[in-house]
């Protein structure tokens, strides 16, 4: 019932979404070729958003000692999920993945159905990407690991997929609410509820004994970076960067070369 209950409350919050006229519509941007420039500038602030870094700051200062272990066993005596923490986790993972296709549905994609279906194909076609590229890094890195889990059921403790793929979900649902102009109180609705689907996602795998506390903390770092990223080349490629126009002038003509960091 979670995961329907999140999908009726984001369309209620965006049933009055409408355009930012700052921007394009939502997917009308979206590029396989973004260039050289766009992806280091993608990469450079994806890598220093704090929002990413800064799980990572906080797992390496946990692993000094038993730092880990402990608050891991801690949490795990002391359940705010309940019985069943798995299932939340399952659960709010879920509700993030809703989230983010809810925003990209609601979001305006074009005038005409013609451009809409365009515009949201391409857009989708970046988020789905963005979710596959995130497993296949995380899983890769359980492969290269091996970290048991707490509960000794495997070792693909490290890091945490749920956690990453949460992460991926809510960046990109934020994001996408950027191709909407809400009121502040409405905004700081969504992007608390993102966080909260976020952290409970993580949480509630470290209170089923799944993963040790560094193993969502660095997941959710891997998905967060890759979600802004991935938005930032792709989805907005052609927003910013390098522009060349061609103008018509009497007696010949115009080349304008532009950038915006």
């Amino acid at each position: 019932m979670r995961v329907p209950a999140a999908i009726v409350l984001a369309s209620t919050l965006l049933a009055g979404c409408v355009g930012n006229p700052q921007r394009p519509s939502w997917g009308a941007k979206a590029t396989l070729a973004p260039g050289w420039v766009a992806v280091g500038r993608a990469a450079k602030h994806a890598a220093t958003d704090p929002v990413t870094w800064m799980p990572l700051v906080t797992a390496a200062a946990l692993s000094v000692g038993d730092s880990d272990e402990d608050l891991s066993e801690w949490a795990a005596d002391h359940r705010l999920f309940g019985d069943d923490p798995s299932r939340w986790s399952d659960d709010l993972r879920d509700a993030s993945y809703a989230a983010y296709f809810v925003t990209a549905l609601a979001v305006p994609g074009g005038e005409g159905t013609r451009d809409w279906l365009s515009h949201k194909a391409s857009g989708l076609a970046v988020g789905v990407a963005t979710f596959l590229a995130d497993k296949t890094v995380v899983d890769a890195m359980k492969e290269a690991t091996g970290r048991d889990r707490p509960d000794d059921s495997n070792d693909r403790s490290f890091p945490s997929g749920h956690a990453s793929q949460s992460a991926v979900a809510t960046r990109l649902a934020a994001k996408n609410l950027d191709y909407c102009e809400l009121t502040p109180a409405t905004r700081l609705a969504t992007d608390v509820g993102f966080y909260g689907l976020a952290i409970g996602t993580a949480w509630a795998r470290v209170e089923a004994e799944k993963h040790f506390v560094t193993d969502v903390l660095v997941g959710y770092s891997i998905g967060r970076f890759l979600a802004s990223f991935m938005n930032e080349a792709f989805l907005e490629g052609g927003t910013a960067g390098v522009n060349v126009t061609a103008q018509a002038l009497p007696g010949g003509g115009a080349i304008t070369v532009s950038y915006a960091p």
